[in-house]
């Protein structure tokens, strides 16, 4: 049974450059004005990581950070435009839900969190999902597709036109009694 956590928000998408970290960036600097706003970025890619970041917790094929650094990363935009905390999950599918499970004790499970993750929608419903593309990729694999189905906003943008559908998709989004609604 999936479990149903209305004070997440979960961006995600068909691959790369379709504009999530993008609207991740303009949801936080929105909603963080009046609303204290955690925010995560997972990816199942592993990079090398600086000695001094600081890891909450880590097994194998994961590992979580608290962002605490400023530099031109996803996770520390997300931390420059309001988020606090911020975390940084580096882990493979299998252990996502474990991973997630860490973060929730770390947070609480009433604070608003926006999370931009490939994969966390297919164990946890958000309050919304928001599933974005690009209309020049047609290969949407079967995974992806799944969550493009459940999505509560469908953004398919093309070249020049990313903007004005995020512009869009920020018009649509509300909290309501510390939830996140599609008005």
């Amino acid at each position: 049974m999936t479990m149903f956590l209305p004070n997440m928000l979960i961006v995600c998408g068909a691959g790369r450059n379709t504009g999530k970290s993008t609207l991740t960036k303009l949801l936080i600097e929105k909603y963080s004005k009046g609303n204290r706003i955690a925010a995560c970025k997972i990816t199942p890619h592993f990079h090398e990581q600086p000695e001094d970041k600081l890891i909450l917790w880590q097994n194998i094929d994961c590992k979580v950070y608290l962002e605490n650094e400023i530099n031109h990363k996803d996770s520390s935009q997300f931390l420059q435009a309001g988020a606090n905390p911020v975390y940084y999950v580096e882990c493979k599918d299998y252990k996502i839900e474990e991973a997630f499970e860490v973060l929730l004790q770390h947070l609480g499970e009433n604070k608003l969190l926006i999370c931009e993750s490939g994969f966390l929608a297919n164990i946890y419903k958000p309050g919304i999902l928001i599933f974005l593309e690009n209309k020049n990729n047609t290969d949407l694999k079967a995974d992806k597709f799944s969550l493009k189905e459940i999505a509560d906003i469908k953004v398919c943008s093309e070249q020049g036109k990313l903007d004005e559908e995020l512009d869009k998709v920020l018009q649509m989004i509300e909290i309501v009694n510390n939830k996140w609604v599609v008005i």
